[in-house]
């Protein structure tokens, strides 16, 4: 969580930096940063269903 919270806080500033026109929001961080948090749980998940697979 920590890891997507300080690389989505990276692209926001950046993207408040090189783009005049657009605002940076505090919920635009927080957003991203669930929705990072909501990926790597599904896809911790999905690593875990199919690890135990065996190869054809």
């Amino acid at each position: 969580m920590v890891y997507a919270f300080m690389g989505l806080l990276a692209i926001e500033l950046i993207q408040g930096a090189l783009l005049p026109a657009r605002t940076a929001v505090f919920s635009d961080i927080v957003s991203n940063t669930l929705g990072g948090v909501a990926g790597a749980v599904i896809g911790l998940g999905l690593r875990s269903a199919f690890s135990g697979r065996s190869r054809p």
